[in-house]
């Protein structure tokens, strides 16, 4: 057998398959040591290479773990045949540790003994696998080097065994100039790994779908066939990746199907290993563009590493073969470059300048110490190099003809070799040598020896700061917050901490920071992996192109609670700075800049905006798609809800929420990180079949109905698309009461981590439960009384004991706790659970897990409850609830949303107050749900407050004299007995009402169809959506979609059916009741100019006759607008009617259409400056939405602000080409209907336009005779 082994290992190790381009000669030394063998391999690869081919050859990397072995191996490098300076030994940098990687042993700090002998500690950043190298020829030395450098490397201790059958090469092909071959072998990963490398390739590297697809065909073709075959991907410590080329492998298949997981994303975490594999299509018609017209598919599966299986190996690509012609290194506003080729130094110089260039002039020790390291890394390529220096007459001179100076008595920079003369004859050019691997010697040499250079570009001396607003990307926040609390506090502001993942923005962001002041940045260093939080982009622990990420420090911090944190340097440079996670500092929150799609439904209920999209899109986009709009992807809490969706979307269903599978059978709200309940009360969850799904290949929640119209929760597969709902607020779940030992404990829906649910009893003005002090007979009934499996306890552990996390006090109970003595682990977080019906156990837990929490109310000084929530139910439909807890206003009306309903507003503010006064003592004063607008007070709905005795706006003062915006809420104070304004950032106590009133049900009144039919019968519930439609031959006045909210609907006027032809009478009546106002008008006529002639035409005479039917004058002006993709305003320079028929009658005779799309916004950010201008008390747009909007959805921002100033908009449109909420979200409320105009046909316009032309006041130009049309 041994002799077998050693045969097979000379094969693979000194001799390369037949059909190699090369044949290759490895040289393999070995050395004894006691009782082991060190395998010296003079092929270099990189270090997972080294570590798996190790791993093949029955052995592993060198465990270097005590002196006496590091000295051996340090002279046995000396004695080797070939030239050894540093080799790959076994020791990684994992989870913010070095460890030798085969042992998981750590590898200490250095000792005074001298072990270990590490070049530098701690780790310099980026350099994660560690090499053994030698100073002084025998004395070792530890260096840490990149992983994906390629080294020599030494294998240890060898042992019996050989593969069950060589490997036979059954095809091969060439793939976009990849040259595949497909090996029969039956070997494990490792030993196919190690097989690709020693015969000239490597395991292949499938770089898209189209390879894998054609790679899969060959492997069916093939006789015998491959049923599947090892690839060269592979799971470590920071995720999936192609271990030859150390490129990052997705764990989630993309819209364009690659990676081809097989569930979309990796399955079994104990699988590390990947295959190629051929499958039937989980679904013919898949989702995948790749996968619609085949019913087998190439796929990527995880697979166990020790199974034996064939083999694919490629010939590497030639720009990996080859070698590198020159290596980037940026340090502060300096990149240099290193150039590999040997040229003299005129000519390095040259060639430096050739590309605006310098020969390198290192001035400072960070950049010396740059540069010698960059050596270090590439040894070989880079032994010596030209540096920017010149023998001048008696001294040494940069190019720039700065002397450079001899070093002082204490000083090490520069770095002359002391050893050797200052100048020796010929010895005229500044050469850059290496000693002990990091020391940097310059001195004299030979100009015309041909060595490696390294280039120099200089940084710019000066940047022009921009404006400190970017677009309104980013926003600076002057408050210190802990990491966390930063992140919470972006995303409450629909933000989140800011990404900079390229160098653009980080130069962006330290122009508008105070240099030197660090501000958090939204990345964390999770798992001894830098990412950022929002992409979950890994981030590089080396400097790289472009000087990005910009490390202030080479050094990397150890530990695990460490986030990113940013400062602007010396001339704005930008750095990165790791700091630990609990340090105060300010912050930048960053808005998503994409375009937020229009709804093709939105509806507005109890201050809550619901977005509707019925077209379908996979989860990720729905996701996506709500954070562009600093909105969220629905959570669906409570049945009500559900229903409420279900009318809303009619036939458009299922519909996509937020819950995500995130392990077999455990279901989680993503957008608020809540867990969905494990078991079913009353109804809710509303599973399928009453049974949580488990499905692996369906791990994306939707709602759907049943055949009799009940919600219903599914399953299903994220690719699969989907309608989808966004929301501006999310509703939490309610909480749960029980009396035990005479105080109230609160029992929250809410399943999460320990940090969420503590946040959810302290904004309800709660303490979490000391379980120490609970009877344990009582929590036992409790567990089973309310279905509950476990239960946070808020306690950690420090490293030495158990202890309360806000006292830090040890924490000692008579509840069973087996584990209590846990010496290293993290699970540092406590959980009580059941262990059987008659024992609660204490349970360490990791504190992500999921559980639930109980909270207690404060106990004041005085020993008096302070009741954190007082209810108060006025009748069966109306109820008050009272908060003791003090919060802003905007929280107070997040609160009341939260239980379904708002702030105290009009009708039940005088009953809020006498409820407020029988309240507690602590309860001394609350907000209502009014702020001021505009220097006027306004309810939450912005009518105006007709209430006697409120603030003088005039005689408020601001608190913070930097406002430059109104910033007062209303709230009543008991001790005054006073209505007061405050800050709205000020906190004070909350009064919510809820009321669940019916609304009458709406008449049938043909050809009016109102559907569904509980609308039409008996008193319709709230939150029923209605929809209203008319015949064909008629046109709805009105909105087509009604709510029923509070026992009012949304829409409180006659809802009717017209004809096209009774519009005219309809405007014109609007027209009168203008006429009737004694105020001066401005009328702008906003006309699509994108539309065909004949329809242009006819839009002209509509706004001819319309504007006609008023008398234009000194008190009534009007203007043209026409728009397209830009716009253009034709003002009437003399306002009278006859004016505006010659100004019509001439842009009809020069109309040509324009090719562009119609833009809303842009059309009403011209009105709004055209309005401006304007000296007028009422202002009407006439809006002709004659094609789809394609521009930004902010639009619907100009409107309010207009409406807010009095603007009333009319729209007009024909047919059904526009999205008819669009239309009804423009219009006007006014003169007792919505002013919307959609007329059937281009027919009903005109027969419209002959009704209001009779009741003009000048019908054509031959009125205008005898100054007929001028009005005064």
């Amino acid at each position: 057998m041994a002799i077998l082994l050693l045969a097979f290992l000379n094969f693979i190790l000194t001799a390369a398959y037949d059909r190699s381009p090369h044949r290759m000669e490895v040289l393999v030394e070995r050395f004894k040591f006691g009782d082991y063998y060190f395998i010296f391999y003079s092929k270099p690869a990189n270090w997972a290479e080294a570590n798996t081919i190790c791993q093949a050859t029955r052995s592993r990397l060198a465990v270097v773990n005590s002196l006496e072995r590091a000295k051996f191996l340090a002279r046995a490098l000396s004695q080797t045949k070939s030239t050894f300076e540093d080799v790959w030994i076994g020791g990684r940098f994992s989870r913010d540790a070095w460890q030798w990687i085969s042992t998981g042993k750590l590898i200490p700090a250095p000792a005074a003994d001298g072990f270990p002998p590490w070049l530098s500690y701690p780790t310099i950043r980026g350099k994660n696998c560690l090499s053994l190298d030698r100073r002084n020829h025998w004395d070792p030395l530890f260096v840490e080097l990149r992983c994906n450098l390629y080294r020599p490397f030494i294998c240890e201790e060898s042992i019996s065994g050989s593969l069950d059958k060589f490997p036979d090469i059954a095809t091969e092909t060439i793939i976009n100039n990849r040259h595949y071959f497909l090996y029969h072998g039956r070997v494990t990963w490792q030993e196919a790994l190690a097989f690709c490398k020693q015969s000239e390739t490597q395991l292949a590297v499938i770089p898209d779908v189209d390879t894998a697809w054609k790679l899969a065909e060959l492997m069916k073709r093939t006789r015998p066939p491959f049923e599947n075959v090892w690839i060269g991907a592979r799971k470590d410590m920071m995720g999936w990746m192609w271990v030859p080329t150390q490129q990052m492998l997705s764990n989630e298949t993309g819209k364009n199907g690659y990676p081809p997981w097989r569930f979309d994303s990796p399955m079994d975490n104990s699988k590390s290993c990947v295959i190629l594999d051929h499958h039937p299509c989980l679904n013919p018609f898949h989702i995948h563009t790749y996968r619609q017209h085949v019913c087998e598919e190439a796929v990527f599966i995880e697979e166990s590493c020790g199974l034996k299986k064939d083999f694919l190996c490629e010939t590497p690509p030639e720009d990996m073969g080859a070698e590198n012609k020159s290596y980037l290194l940026p340090v502060d506003q300096v990149t240099y470059i290193f150039y590999e080729e040997a040229l003299s130094w005129e000519d390095a110089l040259q060639t430096c300048e050739k590309f605006n260039m310098s020969l390198a002039t290192p001035d400072t020790v960070r950049q010396w110490q740059s540069i010698i390291t960059k050596m270090g890394d590439l040894q070989r390529e880079l032994y010596h190099i030209w540096l920017g220096g010149r023998w001048i007459p008696n001294e040494w001179v940069w190019l720039n003809n700065r002397s450079i100076p001899m070093s002082g008595e204490n000083e090490t920079y520069p770095p002359w070799c002391m050893s050797m003369p200052l100048h020796e004859d010929d010895e005229d050019c500044l050469n850059l040598d290496r000693d002990a691997h990091n020391a940097p010697l310059i001195y004299g040499f030979n100009c015309s020896m041909k060595q490696a250079f390294v280039c120099q570009i200089d940084g710019q001396d000066y940047i022009e700061p921009p404006p400190q607003q970017l677009d309104g990307e980013f926003e600076f926040y002057k408050h210190g917050l802990k990491h966390i609390e930063a992140d919470w506090a972006c995303k409450y502001n629909h933000t989140h901490l800011a990404t900079v993942n390229n160098s653009d923005i980080a130069q962006k962001i330290a122009l508008i920071i105070p240099r030197n002041v660090l501000v958090w940045i939204g990345a964390k260093r999770i798992e001894g992996v830098w990412r950022w939080l929002e992409t979950r982009e890994i981030i590089p622990d080396v400097t790289g192109v472009g000087n990005y990420p910009p490390w202030e420090n080479a050094i990397s911090s150890l530990g695990k609670s460490v986030c990113l944190a940013m400062k602007a340097g010396y001339r704005e440079q930008p750095y990165f700075v790791e700091k630990p996670c609990s340090e105060k500092l300010y912050y930048i929150c960053q808005r998503d800049k994409r375009e937020f799609p229009q709804p093709d439904l939105s509806l507005k209920v109890d201050n809550i905006s619901y977005y509707f999209y019925t077209h379908g899109v996979t989860w990720a986009e729905a996701m996506s798609t709500c954070n562009i709009g600093n909105m969220h992807l629905i959570n669906i809490g409570n049945l009500d809800l559900a229903r409420f969706l279900l009318d809303g979307m009619t036939d458009s269903v299922p519909i996509w929420t937020s819950g995500k599978q995130v392990s077999p059978g455990s279901w989680t709200w993503i957008t608020s990180g809540t867990k969905l309940p494990d078991e079913i009360k009353r109804s809710y969850p509303p599973w399928a079949n009453n049974t949580i799904p488990n499905d692996p290949h369906k791990l994306c929640l939707q709602l759907n109905r049943t055949e009799d119209d009940a919600p219903v929760f599914e399953g299903e597969e994220c690719l699969q698309n989907r309608s989808f709902v966004c929301v501006d607020n999310i509703v939490t779940t309610s909480e749960t009461e029980i009396e035990m030992d005479n105080i109230t404990v609160s029992l929250p829906e809410l399943i999460t981590n320990i940090e969420n649910a503590k946040r959810a009893c302290l904004a309800n003005g709660k303490k979490v439960m000391d379980f120490a002090k609970v009877d344990k007979q009582k929590l036992i009934k409790l567990f089973k009384t309310e279905s509950v499996k476990s239960f946070w306890v808020d306690v950690i552990h420090n490293t030495k004991t158990w202890v309360y996390s806000e006292t830090m006090k040890e924490f000692k109970s008579d509840i069973d706790f087996p584990e209590r003595n846990i010496s290293s682990s993290d699970k540092i977080c406590l959980t009580l659970q059941l262990a059987d019906e008659h024992n609660p156990i204490l349970v360490p837990s990791h504190c992500s897990d999921f559980s639930r929490m109980l909270c207690v109310s404060e106990i004041n000084e005085t020993k008096t409850a302070i009741p954190p929530r007082v209810d108060h139910v006025i009748n069966e439909t109306v109820k008050l609830t009272a908060f003791a807890k003090e919060s802003t206003y905007t929280d107070a009306v997040l609160v009341c949303n939260d239980l379904g309903g708002e702030t105290v507003n009009e009708i039940l503010l005088n009953t809020s107050i006498e409820f407020f006064k029988t309240l507690h003592p602590a309860y001394k004063s609350f907000w209502i749900g009014a702020r001021l607008e505009n220097r006027t007070w306004v309810w939450a709905d912005r009518t105006s407050i007709q209430i006697q005795e409120l603030p003088d706006p005039s005689s408020l003062k601001f608190k913070n004299e930097t406002y430059t915006v109104e910033k007062f809420c209303l709230l009543y104070n008991r001790s005054s007995e006073k209505l007061e304004a405050d800050d709205c950032l000020e906190k004070h106590s909350t009064v919510c009402e809820k009321v669940d009133l019916k609304c009458p049900p709406k008449p049938i009144d043909s050809p009016l169809l109102i559907w569904p039919e509980k609308c039409t019968q008996g008193p319709v519930a709230g939150g029923t959506v209605c929809r209203a439609k008319c015949a064909s031959n008629a046109n709805l006045i009105g909105p087509e979609t009604h709510v029923c909210s509070k026992g009012k609907w949304s829409f409180n006027y006659e809802v009717k059916c017209r004809p096209d032809k009774n519009f005219g009478k309809d405007l014109t009546g609007v027209q009168k009741q203008i006429q009737t106002e004694a105020t001066r008008s401005f009328f702008l006529f906003i006309i699509d100019c994108g539309i065909p002639a004949k329809t242009f035409k006819t839009t002209l005479q509509f706004t001819k006759n319309l504007a006609n039917t008023v008398p234009l004058g000194s008190k009534r002006r009007v203007s043209i607008q026409l728009y397209s993709r830009k716009s253009k305003v034709y003002n009437m320079l003399e306002n009278n009617n006859c004016y505006l028929i010659k100004t019509v009658d001439e842009i009809d005779s020069r109309y040509k259409p324009s090719r562009t799309s119609a833009n809303y916004y842009n059309a009403l950010v011209t009105a709004e400056s055209e309005i401006e201008g304007v000296d007028a008390k009422s202002s009407y747009i006439f809006f002709f939405a004659m094609r789809p909007d394609t521009g930004s959805m902010n639009r619907t921002v100009i409107v309010d602000r207009l409406k807010k100033k009095g603007v009333i908009f009319v729209l007009i449109s024909i047919g059904d080409d526009v999205n008819r909420n669009v239309l009804e979200e423009m219009s006007s409320i006014k003169y007792g209907a919505l002013q919307l105009y959609l007329f059937k046909t281009i027919r009903g316009m005109k027969d419209a336009s002959m009704t209001l032309k009779k009741s003009s006041h000048v019908r054509s130009i031959h009125d205008c005779a005898n100054g007929a049309g001028v009005f005064g």
